[in-house]
């Protein structure tokens, strides 16, 4: 891990150098080559992004900040119609969407890139250049006596053996430079301070995400063009070297002691130094974090990776909206708001929406105000181990009432620098007035989605029912096999004419993963008599903890007693799945359509 610092730190800051010099480039000359002034507040922040080498959010924002402001209404200009509202703020949604789907991809890239290498590959390229390196020696270090042939062989013969490994190792230090908190804002803030908003200090649970990021090789940069690019120059240095020791052979100056020939002699020195550096870090992806990483363990965390980068995302967008609201809009502040979430909701799909449902569930046990899960800091969790059932807790039923800190955090009292995801945040009615929560216990229909209200017949959250019945799922192992969900289990209760219960597990990161335990309804809560275990109305409970073989639940938070749910065995698990399903209200496909208001002329 020492290593790892030492090696990414040191070429993250020639990167940073250099990237420096891009950034002012890109500012200044992009106008030159058509690049669109966006004026000199945008600039300066795609300039910051460029600077962290943030180059795919720098590249979104530079194309979506004319539709921002547009949205948020900063240049003035007409008002913009609900037809060019939304198809912006898809617009928006989809280019979030698609940045974070290429981050994971890239994650699953670089495992492949990684698996191509070879050790073999690199100890020849090591046994060639240690030749070359000999053979100058026996020369006596004496320019004019090698022969140029050595260096055309070498042009040849290394950037071919060594492309995958330096690929992996470029990518490895980009990796560590994205995720690893580096003092390289502080060295920003000093030299550019004045053009360059600061970044934003990162939260404890930030912080352990992107450790889990780096772990798993999330956002890790494709290098194989700039690869390419490298090992180009390198044949080309290869060949200026065999160029400059024709050049002194023939002008009789072997050792370049003359004058006018000491910038060859510096020039040769340091395109050796340059090739042994290559070589040398070539053995660097053997050695580092990155030549651990496998497939399993990034698809174990894929899912909640891109929930929780996504919401992110979104809500840096949502923050952008709230600092420049759009003035008289229905005289309503939040009308962007709303509309952006309601277009977020119509981009997921049903997988999408129901695993964010579940890893917000997730996501509840975590307290933002200290950092911590339980009373454990979330940097220190222990490793995680299934419960013995002598020393099974009884778990109550989820109550947003009794966590307002999460359920019910308004957006207008919001900290700007609040580590909490501001996409979660509770938006009011059009009325301004905030819905409270009034049932006694979360259900699996009753889990918040999303917070819209974009008319003012809606009333209350969008919740996971409404997904469901707008989406006409019927099937709960739509719930129970979602992205997010890690291991599932089904319990039933021996005391209670074998009520059935789910245990889903949602990995948030290592050592912490949640058990969410959903409960069969009762069969008087049923609407029908159809048999089986109908879902939808039961209680919810989590658990921070992997799912056992027994659980013990209290029907109610006030409940005085118990139940145990014992889990099925293997064989019967197929067959007790198979006979759930959800209680969907049959009312709700004879709903009658609404329509838009129109002419009355039209109705006739």
């Amino acid at each position: 891990m020492l290593l790892t610092v030492l090696i990414s730190g040191t070429f993250a800051t020639a990167f940073l150098a250099i990237n420096s010099l891009y950034s002012i480039a890109v500012i200044v000359l992009g106008p030159v080559f058509g690049s669109p002034w966006l004026g000199w507040d945008h600039e300066a922040t795609i300039f910051g992004m460029l600077l962290r080498m943030e180059f795919r959010r720098a590249e979104f924002y530079r194309t979506h900040a004319e539709a921002l402001d547009k949205l948020a209404g900063k240049h003035g200009g007409h008002l913009l119609t609900k037809r060019e509202t939304d198809r912006l703020l898809q617009e928006i949604v989809q280019a979030q969407n698609d940045a974070v789907q290429e981050q994971l991809d890239s994650g699953e890239k670089i495992i492949e890139t990684k698996d191509t290498m070879s050790l073999s590959s690199v100890v020849v390229a090591t046994v060639f250049f240690g030749a070359y390196l000999v053979y100058f020696w026996c020369k006596g270090w004496v320019f004019g006596a090698v022969t140029s042939k050595v260096h055309d062989g070498l042009a040849i013969v290394l950037p071919m053996l060594l492309q995958e490994e330096m690929a992996t190792g470029l990518s490895q230090v980009l990796l560590w430079y994205k995720w690893t908190p580096f003092s390289v804002d502080a060295l920003i803030a000093s030299t550019f301070g004045c053009i360059v908003a600061p970044h934003t200090r990162t939260g404890a649970f930030e912080a352990q995400v992107n450790k889990q990021c780096l772990s798993v090789g999330v956002g890790a940069p494709d290098m194989t063009g700039f690869t390419a690019f490298i090992t180009s120059l390198w044949t080309l240095f290869f060949l200026i070297q065999g160029y400059i020791v024709e050049r002194l052979g023939g002008d009789g100056d072997m050792k370049g002691e003359r004058a006018d020939h000491m910038w060859l002699t510096d020039t040769y020195w340091f395109f050796l130094y340059y090739s042994a550096g290559l070589v040398l870090f070539c053995y660097f992806p053997f050695v580092c974090h990155i030549s651990q990483l496998k497939k399993k363990d990034l698809e174990s965390v894929a899912a909640t990776c891109r929930i929780y980068l996504f919401l992110k995302r979104m809500g840096k967008t949502q923050s952008y909206l709230c600092r420049h609201p759009r003035a008289n809009i229905d005289q309503d502040q939040y009308y962007m708001i709303r509309h952006l979430r309601y277009q977020t909701l119509l981009k997921m799909s049903a997988d999408d929406v129901i695993s964010y449902a579940l890893y917000v569930v997730a996501l509840s046990t975590y307290n933002f105000g200290d950092g911590t899960v339980g009373t454990k800091p979330i940097w220190n969790l222990p490793s995680q181990t299934t419960q013995p059932s002598d020393e099974l807790e009884s778990l109550s039923p989820l109550v947003k009432s009794s966590n307002t800190e999460f359920w019910a955090r308004p957006i207008d009292g919001a900290d700007a620098i609040d580590e909490f995801p501001a996409f979660l945040l509770r938006l009011p009615k059009l009325d301004g007035q905030y819905v409270p929560s009034t049932e006694p216990h979360m259900t699996l229909f009753s889990m918040p989605v999303m917070d819209t209200y974009t008319t003012a017949d809606k009333t209350q959250s969008i919740t996971l029912e409404d997904i469901l019945n707008e989406r006409n799922i019927k099937d709960p192992m739509q719930i129970f096999t979602c992205s997010v969900v890690q291991e599932k289990k089904i319990y039933v209760a021996p005391t209670r004419d074998h009520k059935v219960c789910v245990g889903l597990e949602v990995k948030l990161m290592k050592n912490y993963t949640v058990s969410i335990y959903l409960v069969a309804e009762d069969d008087d809560e049923t609407t029908d008599g159809d048999g089986g275990a109908k879902f939808g109305k039961g209680p919810v409970y989590v658990s921070v903890n992997e799912t056992s073989s027994v659980v013990r639940l209290k029907p109610t938070a006030d409940a005085p007693h118990a139940i145990d749910f014992i889990e099925v065995v293997d064989e019967d698990q197929l067959r007790a799945f198979a006979a759930c399903s959800l209680n969907v209200d049959p009312q709700h496909a004879k709903r009658v359509f609404k329509h838009k208001r129109c002419d009355p002329h039209l109705t006739m």
